[in-house]
């Protein structure tokens, strides 16, 4: 009798320290506030060439309550990245052109183009309704997009 209340005893014990470091290891839940801070990666373009990727990654302004959006490019093995733009609008739809030379893209309602590396960006319209999805004509001279009125 005395060697099943010593076995009982020890099997309690076993039991209730594996209770204890299953629920010290349960998984933590997400807050909301943690949510917040997740960057949103989205829309890569892999450049002609094949050697670099153009995305956006998305950040929370809490002042503005929105989420805005700037262009980054890396190489395509994942390493090098860098951040192209850094407006207080977003950046968003970052296309090649052709020759892989630019980058077609949109803020503020305009297109605009940058070189590949982010250097001399150009504003290529002046429209009073907002465009949208820039698309490269195939010899790289012209930029197609769609363009709509926003209503608030």
């Amino acid at each position: 009798m005395k060697r099943f209340v010593i076995a009982i005893s020890v099997l309690v014990f076993i039991l209730s320290s594996l209770a204890a470091i299953a629920t010290a290891q349960e998984p933590r839940r997400f807050t909301v506030e943690e949510l917040l801070k997740v960057r949103r990666v989205g829309d890569p373009q892999i450049s002609p060439d094949g050697k670099h990727v153009a995305y956006t990654v998305g950040d929370v302004n809490y002042d503005l309550n929105k989420v805005i959006t700037q262009i980054y490019v890396m190489g395509i093995d994942g390493g090098n990245a860098k951040q192209l733009t850094n407006g207080a609008a977003s950046a968003t739809a970052p296309r090649w052109s052709p020759d892989g030379k630019k980058i077609a893209f949109i803020t503020d309602g305009q297109v605009w183009t940058m070189e590949g590396d982010g250097d001399h960006k150009d504003k290529v319209t002046k429209i009073s309704t907002s465009a949208a999805a820039p698309v490269w004509s195939p010899d790289g001279k012209w930029i197609e997009f769609t363009s709509y009125v926003y209503h608030d």
